[in-house]
C-alpha cells in the first residue's frame, strides 16, 4: 500500500519514516512536515492508500488536509497522529473523515499496525466509543448554542458591568473604569437585577460566572 506521512516533529517523523520504508507491504511515497509540503507530495503522487497525519502543523490544521484527501481520494484511509489527550481533538479528526486516532506516545510498531488496520477498512473506534464521542460533541454544541442565546439577551455594556462587578469594584470604581456616571451604573445594575429576578449583586455575579459572562480573577 502507498503511504504518506505528515508530521512536523522532525525526529519522530524520520524514525517513523525509516520503519515504514522497511515494511515489505508498504510503498512509502513521502513525508512532509507541513501542509504545503504534503500538498506538493500529493501533486506528484496523486494516488495513495493511507496517510498518517498530525493535526497540529506549523502552517495550518491537518484536518484541512484530511478533508482534501476525502474529497480527492475517497479510498485513502487516514490515521491521525496526535500528542493531545483532549477528546475534542479526537472528535474533530473523526468528524472530518479520519478512520482512527493514535497518540504519539504509542510505539512505532503499534502505529504501523493501526495504519494497516485502517488501510484494510477497519475503524479503530468501537460503535459504543463512537456513540459516546458523538454524544459529547452534541452536548458541547448544545451548550455553545445556549451560551450564544444567553449572550444575545445582554447588551455589551451590561456584560461589561457584570465583569467589573465580578472584580469587586464599587459603583464609583465601575463608573471610572467604564467612563460612565454613577447614575448610569445604577441604571445598568437595576436592569441586570431585573433581568435575573434577583435582589443582590452577589447573586448576579454568581450567575454571570456560571454562565461564562464574567470571570473572577
Amino acid at each position: 500500500m502507498k503511504v504518506l506521512l505528515v508530521e512536523d516533529h522532525t525526529v519522530f517523523r524520520q524514525a517513523l519514516a525509516l520503519l515504514l520504508q522497511r515494511e515489505p507491504d508498504i510503498c512509502f511515497v513521502g513525508q512532509a512536515g507541513s501542509l504545503a509540503e504534503a500538498r506538493r507530495v500529493l501533486a506528484e503522487v496523486p494516488d495513495i492508500d493511507a496517510a498518517l497525519i498530525d493535526l497540529a502543523l506549523p502552517d495550518g490544521d491537518g484536518a484541512d488536509l484530511i478533508t482534501t484527501l476525502r474529497a480527492s481520494q475517497p479510498r485513502c484511509a487516514t490515521l491521525v497522529l496526535t500528542a493531545s489527550a483532549d477528546w475534542r481533538d479526537r472528535a474533530r479528526a473523526i468528524e472530518v473523515g479520519a478512520a482512527g486516532v493514535v497518540h504519539k506516545s504509542a510505539g512505532l510498531q503499534e502505529i504501523i499496525g493501526k495504519l494497516r488496520r485502517v488501510a484494510a477498512g477497519e475503524t479503530l473506534l468501537t460503535p459504543a466509543e463512537l456513540v459516546e464521542l458523538l454524544r459529547r460533541v452534541d452536548h458541547q454544541r448544545a451548550q455553545a448554542r445556549t451560551q450564544q442565546a444567553v449572550l444575545e439577551q445582554w447588551t455589551v455594556r451590561e456584560r461589561q458591568v457584570l465583569q467589573v462587578l465580578a472584580e469587586g469594584l464599587s459603583d464609583k470604581e465601575i463608573a471610572a473604569r467604564l467612563d460612565l456616571s454613577t447614575e448610569t451604573v445604577h441604571k445598568h445594575m437595576g436592569n441586570i437585577l431585573g433581568k435575573l429576578a434577583v435582589s443582590s449583586r452577589l447573586q448576579a455575579v454568581l450567575w454571570a460566572v456560571r454562565q461564562g459572562l464574567a470571570a473572577i480573577h
